[in-house]
């Protein structure tokens, strides 16, 4: 009799347990679910493009990406081989030319127009070194 009672309790934690991680599972993927749905819509051929802003924290012109600083986040962007960059003036003391990637300072703000490739990575088709 005493065989059966510990037979029915391990039964019984043994499906609690799995319950547990069931439900425990259910709430750990559910932020990852969304992050991809948000993928899947920034892909998709109504958003043509997102910007990126911030701070150049390194350019590392054999890879063609730029890391970018703001607000305690980074991001490695890399750039295409089309993309056209430019600097920028906003008070319109100089006009906008075009200038290379070696152009780029550390501490420069830029804004990125970034497109997400078929692969799901970043890109950068424009950059805009702003003073």
């Amino acid at each position: 009799m005493n065989k059966i009672f510990l037979a029915i309790i391990f039964i019984f934690l043994f499906a609690l347990g799995a319950e547990t991680g069931i439900i425990y599972q259910k709430f750990t993927d559910a932020p990852n679910m969304q992050k991809a749905g948000a993928a899947d819509a920034l892909s998709s051929g109504v958003i043509q493009s997102i910007t990126a802003y911030g701070s150049v924290t390194s350019v590392d012109i054999e890879s063609k990406t730029i890391t970018l600083a703001s607000d305690g986040d980074s991001l490695a962007i890399k750039i295409s081989d089309s993309a056209k960059i430019y600097f920028f003036d906003s008070s319109n003391k100089i006009a906008s030319q075009e200038v290379g990637l070696n152009d780029l300072k550390l501490g420069d703000y830029v804004d990125i127009t970034v497109e997400i490739t078929t692969t799901g990575e970043l890109e950068g088709s424009n950059v805009a070194i702003l003073i």
